[in-house]
């Protein structure tokens, strides 16, 4: 427990689940929709994420490792939980024992599939499909027609679905994206018609209505972002805090952190917060981020360390020791996204969120009752 370092994550449970009914309501009539639930949710948490997206709307989950499939059995969840990653033999066992469903990427790995239904009576597979990522995946008919052979002569391993992903669906590259969908369509035509087909991650379900099939599996838009203007009322539910540990004025000329890459060119007042680029910020923010105090934007000054950094706090006069300032969110009329904290340190979205999953505690608001 963390009492004395106030720093955190604060997660609202509502907001995600209000951004899984907007993407259900989004989707055609009867397309099931499947919440990506890896990397701790994308730093939101993966257990209470998974719930709220379930009460949401949500139909199954997604994660990337056995391992958190295993986390989400362990409290009591027991929605469809996919596997996206491919799998060892030790995995396919898990998968049989914790009712996990598996992906097929190889003909190599059906022998293990094999193995662990025959263990437990039974394991339910989708079949992953290279269509142009070049990551995993069967690649071509040949494979296909293997596939599907083994699973008529095993029929304890079950085949439930099929599925692709994108490579260029956020990117404007259309062309690539359709030859994609074309190349799926093709190779998914030996495929039982009652089994359940996948393709569009959060990207495509908004670009690319013919990449719907039978359902989508969404990360980006569940925690609120990437609503390409489709009229969806998408909100970030994750904040990030810190708490202003140590104030001191400088003069003229004295430098700020190591190496003192900022040197005060007047008389300032300086805040020391209690998180630093283990918590989950990037270094390339020193001198170009800001933070959020009062509702008043106050610069990062001086190299982030550690686990602190130190911001120009001029412009919050009433700021004191024990206040919050936020590194992500919005405090008043200001805001910091992280769209802006990825810009600002030259990565992506989904990097910026997954930083804050680990050292700072998480806390929740909203939810169940």
């Amino acid at each position: 427990m963390n009492i004395c370092r106030k720093s955190k994550v604060r997660v609202n449970l509502t907001t995600l689940k209000h951004n899984a009914e907007e993407m259900k309501r989004f989707l055609p009539e009867g397309k099931k929709l499947y919440a990506v639930v890896k990397a701790d949710a994308y730093g939101h948490g993966i257990i209470e994420s998974s719930k709220a997206f379930l009460s949401g709307g949500a139909d199954g989950l997604c994660v990337v490792w056995v391992e958190e499939g295993v986390q989400i059995r362990q409290v009591g969840i027991d929605a469809p939980i996919l596997v996206l990653a491919p799998i060892n033999k030790e995995g396919f066992m898990v998968c049989a024992k914790e009712n996990l469903i598996a992906s097929i990427h190889s003909i190599e790995t059906l022998k293990y599939a094999q193995e662990a239904a025959n263990a437990y009576d039974k394991l339910d597979v989708h079949v992953a499909l290279n269509t142009g990522l070049n990551r995993d995946g069967l690649s071509d008919a040949t494979e296909v027609s293997e596939a599907l052979a083994f699973f008529k002569e095993h029929q304890n391993v079950v085949l439930k679905g099929v599925y692709s992903h994108f490579a260029c669906a956020d990117n404007g590259d259309e062309e690539f994206s359709l030859r994609q969908i074309d190349l799926f369509n093709e190779l998914t035509k030996p495929f039982p018609q009652d089994i359940m087909r996948h393709m569009a991650a959060s990207a495509a379900t908004l670009l690319y209505p013919s990449a719907i099939f039978d359902g989508v599996r969404c990360g980006m838009t569940l925690y609120g972002y990437q609503a390409f203007d489709k009229g969806l009322n998408l909100k970030p539910a994750l904040e990030v805090i810190a708490e202003i540990g140590f104030i001191r004025n400088i003069k003229p000329g004295d430098g700020v952190g190591y190496g003192a890459t900022f040197v005060a060119k007047s008389p300032m007042r300086i805040a020391t917060l209690s998180m630093g680029f283990s918590d989950g910020l990037s270094r390339k923010l020193s001198n170009t981020g800001r933070v959020i105090i009062d509702g008043k934007y106050c610069p990062i000054v001086g190299i982030i360390c550690m686990d602190q950094i130190m911001v120009d706090i001029s412009k919050a006069p009433d700021a004191k020791v024990g206040d919050e300032a936020y590194v992500l969110g919005k405090c008043g009329d200001a805001t910091i996204t992280a769209e802006e904290l990825a810009e600002l340190s030259g990565s992506i979205t989904y990097e910026t969120l997954v930083r804050f999953a680990g050292r700072l505690p998480h806390f929740y608001i909203g939810g169940e009752d």
